[in-house]
């Protein structure tokens, strides 16, 4: 993951930064005005860079105990995802579970804001439903391939229409050469 936090950085022209960790435990950059935030599941990783907060998550659609859903999302969401058809239950848990966790990180709440706290709105445009922080969140769903949910969340509503593919061999001889010495509109980035 650090290999696509050090791409997208890039892209951005920054080449020296310092990743420290905020208040609970989300990682900022020292001296910028730069957020990002990451995700992984399966072999996808993510990256998501903004000017204001962001979160990402990607899930890999796979066979999971819906119940999950009842004991964790609000009564709407849970509706909504038993109420879709037997083969594309499990895509809709993942959907809510991308937007609710890319809200979280966007927040910075971490697991501190339990799941049912707030509702996601399926709406066009994607809202939520929430009472813990006053700022205008927006969404952003990429597709990219099947079996997977990518969703980013930002108080920034400049998203890149598309998410841009990253060779992580290019980028690691790269990081390689230029990083040998380092310990440490939204840009989205998946490998």
């Amino acid at each position: 993951m650090e290999l696509l936090l050090f791409n997208a950085l890039n892209d951005f022209g920054i080449t020296d930064y310092e990743v420290i960790e905020g208040v609970n435990g989300k990682p900022f950059l020292k001296d910028y005005d730069v957020c990002f935030n990451l995700s992984h599941s399966g072999n996808r990783v993510m990256c998501s860079v903004a000017p204001e907060d962001v979160g990402c998550d990607v899930e890999e659609v796979k066979p999971i105990d819906i119940d999950i859903a009842r004991m964790n999302f609000t009564d709407e969401e849970y509706s909504t995802i038993v109420a879709a058809s037997e083969g594309l239950k499990y895509d809709s848990f993942y959907r809510f579970w991308t937007l609710k966790e890319s809200f979280l990180k966007a927040l910075g709440a971490g697991l501190g804001l339990e799941l049912d706290r707030f509702n996601i709105c399926l709406d066009d445009p994607i809202g939520v439903d929430q009472d813990a922080d006053p700022r205008r969140f927006h969404f952003k769903e990429y597709h990219p391939d099947p079996g997977f949910r990518y969703a980013v969340c930002s108080t920034c509503d400049m998203f890149s229409e598309k998410m841009i593919s990253v060779d992580m061999h290019k980028t690691s001889i790269r990081y390689l050469e230029e990083s040998s010495d380092k310990s440490n509109g939204n840009v989205i980035l998946f490998s």
